[in-house]
């Protein structure tokens, strides 16, 4: 189900779909069920044009579709509980009326009545009911219908009700427990091992949804909504989160960072990270908003270094930051830490570039440096609470103006603000949104990342070998990453260009240019360079345990195999990541659908075997 405006009710677009030739290479079949590959032939795909919407797509690629609508929406009336009420009075719901064919009744008596039975009698869709009704159809297309493999699709609210049937079709399949519960990737077996298998999800596929609905609401509302929803609501639970990790199945994650609808720190993306990173886990609570230590708040309000608070003492702050493979995991104390460095060096990038701003237009309005080029352009930089959040071309009047303290304190935010996350946002935006959003693009990115990397590892080994041994199959205990696998910009990207885009700069190439910064202050004795050098030092150390992380061959290896589906047999699976740069209701991209064909091809093939 999609909240999409052309795909409310039945996920099927307007515009394609009912044509007869549509229907005519369309399966016959109604379910989730993907027929043998045969069925499918070169004439009937030829027939489909760009897919307007998901049931497009699906019957392309040759799957039956199973759509239906929650109970409360269209004529899927419910609990006739209030119903059966109603009729005590003599009166007799519109629901019943439409559930035995008749029709409504005209008349103004009449729209009261449906009025005074919809406010205290009728049906009210909850989160409880709408997981129900996917678990409870899943079971009929897995118990009634049969099928070989069945992948639960869930966008945005949707993804809170696939998650929620795949895990209750994993406990059912294993006793009890998601911990045994048959991987849909293990073929062969057999017997009732493979009765077992079909009655499971090939797949679950969360698509663009939240960690819970709580998280959106803080983000979308404030604060406040998250207590306020878990007062009024204490019997819902919309631990999407929780759900997801529960479902020991193959899985798909597809977020974009720059989702308009859900925040990137409350997406299903940044609480599983989270959990993994910060709480063992552990999904409870995760994307809600977090306030920093005190100390960095008070010394984000005076303006000052993280340590150099007047009012309270710093005691969490950490001069020296994680180092692997000594620390397995980011501490939220260092994060927060990371955090408040990070959001410092951006103050104080911009206002040096405040204070030449003013200095060049009181130089020009008093007449003076006339003789210099006129009508120089001063690109106008996105601030968010005094922080500057993308790297601008300055002008050479403004330039000469800044002292050399903040001609490197610019240069290292510009170098900071265009960092690459490697999961669709750079730590610019994540610093203008908040210290907790700059602790979840540390999560995303130790937990998630690391597909992304050993993905281009392997892209880069296997053309390596392709002229030596093209039949040489690269292996994910034989990947090995190097600095250039983070580069994620175009190959024939120039750090010359002139282009106003601005690629993200990989984490490798920032730390390489953050060392030469501060080998730069060391030679500055002034105050303002003694305390950036505390900031950028906190920072390198930081970006340098992601990259030493992230390249170990333990953290390579995992990530493959999470990308891939491997780690379903381990019982922990935390799903293939899947970054998407298409919003939150528009369809995907060429790339993007023929990335997500791959991955349901290779979770619904019986021949791998994990």
């Amino acid at each position: 189900p999609n909240a999409g405006l052309a795909e409310i009710a039945t996920g099927m677009s307007f515009m394609g779909g009912n044509t007869s030739s549509y229907r005519a290479s369309s399966s016959s079949s109604s379910s989730l069920q993907r027929p043998n590959s045969g069925s499918s032939s070169d004439d009937s795909s030829s027939s489909f044009s760009e897919p307007n919407c998901w049931t497009d797509y699906y019957i392309e690629e040759g799957y039956d579709v199973f759509l239906f609508n929650y109970s409360g929406y269209g004529r899927s009336f419910g609990n006739d509980f209030g119903s059966r009420v109603f009729s005590c009075c003599g009166f007799n719901s519109s629901a019943q009326k439409r559930s035995n064919g008749g029709v409504y009744k005209d008349g103004c008596m009449a729209r009261i009545q449906r009025i005074f039975y919809s406010l205290f009698f009728g049906f009210k869709p909850t989160s409880e009911s709408i997981k129900n009704d996917a678990v409870i159809v899943a079971k009929h297309i897995v118990n009634a219908i049969g099928v070989e493999h069945l992948v639960i699709h869930g966008e945005s609210i949707g993804g809170m009700a696939a998650a929620c049937a795949a895990k209750e079709l994993c406990i059912s399949t294993s006793g009890g427990t998601t911990t045994s519960c048959p991987t849909a990737l293990s073929g062969g077996g057999g017997g009732e091992l493979d009765e077992q298998r079909k009655k499971q999800p090939s797949l679950l596929f969360c698509d663009r949804t939240f960690c819970n609905l709580e998280a959106v609401a803080q983000r979308l509302v404030g604060s406040w909504t998250g207590n306020a929803i878990r007062l009024l609501t204490p019997l819902w639970n919309m631990d999407v989160a929780g759900d997801f990790l529960a479902s020991n199945c193959a899985k798909i994650v597809a977020n974009d960072a720059a989702d308009s609808i859900i925040a990137n720190t409350s997406s299903l993306k940044s609480g599983l990270s989270f959990a993994y990173e910060m709480k063992k886990g552990n999904s409870k609570g995760v994307g809600w908003i977090l306030d920093a230590p005190l100390e960095y708040r008070m010394a984000d309000w005076e303006n000052v270094g993280v340590n150099d608070s007047k009012f309270v003492k710093s005691r969490s702050c950490h001069t020296q930051a994680p180092i692997w493979p000594a620390d397995k995991h980011i501490s939220p104390e260092e994060a927060f830490c990371f955090a408040a460095c990070a959001r410092r060096i951006g103050k104080l990038a911009t206002t040096a570039k405040r204070n030449g701003v003013r200095r060049s237009h009181d130089s020009i309005s008093s007449g003076a440096d006339m003789d210099e080029e006129e009508g120089i352009e001063i690109t106008a930089v996105e601030e968010g609470n005094g922080v500057s959040t993308i790297s601008a071309r300055s002008s050479l009047s403004m330039m000469q103006r800044i002292d050399q303290t903040g001609l490197i304190q610019m240069e290292a935010w510009n170098l900071l603000a265009c960092c690459d996350g490697l999961c669709g946002s750079v730590l610019g935006t994540a610093v203008k949104d908040g210290f907790d959003s700059t602790v979840s693009w540390l999560c995303d990115l130790v937990t998630f990342g690391g597909q992304i990397v050993s993905n281009a590892a392997e892209k880069r080994l296997l053309q390596e070998r392709k002229n030596d041994a093209p039949d040489v199959n690269v292996t994910d205990s034989g990947i090995s990453v190097i600095s250039s696998d983070f580069d994620l910009r175009p190959s024939d990207y120039a750090e010359d260009d002139d282009s106003e885009g601005v690629y993200p700069i990989p984490i490798p190439e920032v730390t390489e240019k953050l060392k030469r910064i501060l080998d730069r202050l060391d030679e500055i004795t002034s105050d303002g360079a003694i305390n950036s050098k505390i900031e950028i030092k906190y920072c390198i150390g930081m970006l340098d345990y992601i990259v030493a992380r992230l390249s170990s061959k333990t953290h390579v290896s995992r990530s493959a195999q999470s990308r891939l589906f491997g780690d379903v047999k381990d019982g922990t699976p935390i799903g293939s990541f899947l970054n998407l740069n298409c919003g939150h209701n528009n369809q995907y991209s060429a790339e993007e659908r023929e990335k997500l064909t791959s991955l349901m091809n290779r979770a619904c093939s019986d021949a791998h075997a994990v």
